[in-house]
């Protein structure tokens, strides 16, 4: 049975109640999570999943799970994502445990690191493979913490799509716009906390509570599932007067919908409006038509729930697909997983922008010069190439007197000769030395 099929059955046999298990992994996760578990949702266990004993300081969650206390000795993967996933595969069991025994799993971790970006694609593999429908929820690092780890998330993620049924994604880069410049970093970090604890409600409550108009968690993946898109999200709530108003301000200056920008880019869009027994046509029909004017091309999936837990209160969650913004465009088929990829990828040919053929060098024009050689060495040259003495070269030529006419000295008749060590300079050298002229 394909993975595909194994999703299929999933998703008809999921109870009408089902139970949701949040696990946070790595530091960055766990920190979330622990935010999450005091906001005190209903029905829902939460667990935490580190390499590093510290993590679980600052939290009061109940189940905990460190990994690689012998190889590590609790200190963490030390940024190196490999480790942590080597860690993991060696620990599976004790993975196993903590992600298993519920109908729908959240994996909220910090993509970057070590731990987070090693650790989550196993957890998610390791929840699927024992039936849970599995939600990755993780945030990108900021620009200001380098390309190493810019590039550990990139790579992350592509094997977290490849693995998880869903991944949300919240940049970081862009809460920089919600502070100020004197912001301390421990409440720029609660603000991501705080969002992904927001965003974590609305996708639950869209996908457990019973719906007038039902989104289904098939309507979810349907619209995450895509090459190279990135899915971000968005949850904001507001009560009394003129609350739509006041909640389409809100979601369309959310800095994780880059204020309303990612909106007009979306491929995909699923909506959710969740209210008490209040709600208004009128409403709806207001919010819905603002935002289906902000992204007229987009596909919208829309879902209405209605809570009387939220009389008087109007909440609007939205999940967009957009093209990936780099590196993360890059990430080689992400949203599909590798055996929807290698279907896609026969029919598909990726154009040829560049010769990746190894250049072709011209000929040097550079030509050496003749080596030096001696006369000996000259005459055993010639000798070798023409297979004999050097008389076959030249077809028996001797070398001949010429008739010339003797010349007088005139003035120079009685002069002495100019002698140099026994030889007479007067006389030309080839004659002197009896070299041969060609």
């Amino acid at each position: 049975m394909t993975k595909e099929n194994q999703q299929s059955n999933q998703l008809r046999s999921l109870p009408a109640n089902p139970s949701v298990k949040v696990v946070g992994v790595g530091s960055a996760g766990v920190a979330m999570v622990g935010r999450m578990a005091q906001a005190g949702f209903e029905n829902v266990s939460f667990s935490a999943l580190a390499g590093n004993a510290r993590a679980f300081e600052t939290t009061g969650l109940k189940e905990k799970c460190l990994i690689g206390a012998k190889a590590t000795r609790g200190l963490g993967a030390g940024g190196d994502p490999r480790l942590g996933r080597v860690t993991a595969e060696g620990e599976i069991e004790a993975v196993r445990t903590v992600c298993g025994g519920s109908d729908i799993v959240f994996l909220v971790a910090g993509l970057g690191g070590g731990t987070g970006s090693g650790v989550v694609p196993v957890a998610a593999r390791t929840a699927r493979e024992q039936g849970a429908l599995v939600v990755a929820m993780v945030s990108l690092p900021f620009d200001f913490e380098g390309n190493r780890r810019r590039r550990q998330a990139a790579e992350a993620l592509e094997q977290l799509r490849a693995e998880a049924d869903c991944v949300l994604c919240l940049p970081n880069q862009r809460l920089l716009r919600l502070i100020d410049g004197g912001a301390l970093c421990l409440e720029t970090f609660k603000l991501t906390h705080q969002l992904m604890a927001e965003g974590f409600n609305g996708i639950a409550r869209l996908l457990t509570q019973p719906g007038m108009i039902k989104v289904d968690f098939a309507d979810l993946c349907a619209i995450t599932n895509g090459r190279n898109l990135e899915s971000l999200f968005a949850s904001v709530g507001e009560s009394g007067e003129a609350r739509a108003e006041k909640v389409l301000e809100k979601l369309l200056g959310h800095p994780l919908l880059d204020e309303g920008r990612a909106l007009l880019g979306a491929q995909n869009l699923l909506v959710s409006i969740q209210g008490g027994p209040d709600l208004t046509m009128s409403e709806v029909n207001q919010i819905m038509a603002r935002i289906n004017e902000q992204c007229a091309s987009a596909e919208v999936t829309f879902g209405a729930v209605i809570d009387p837990r939220e009389a008087g209160r109007l909440v609007v969650t939205l999940v967009a697909a957009s093209p990936a913004s780099a590196p993360f465009r890059d990430a080689g088929g992400a949203g599909v997983r590798p055996e929807a990829q290698a279907s896609a990828g026969a029919a598909e040919t990726a154009p040829d922008f560049f010769d990746n053929s190894p250049p072709v060098r011209p000929p040097s024009r550079f030509v050496p010069p003749p080596p030096i050689l001696s006369h000996e060495e000259k005459e055993k040259h010639f000798q070798r190439r023409a297979g004999g003495s050097r008389k076959k070269i030249f077809g028996g030529a001797k070398q001949a007197e010429l008739q010339l006419e003797t010349v007088s000295k005139g003035r120079f008749e009685k002069s002495e000769p100019t002698i140099h060590h026994g030889e007479d300079l007067d006389v030309p050298t080839y004659v002197r030395r009896g070299m041969a002229l060609n």
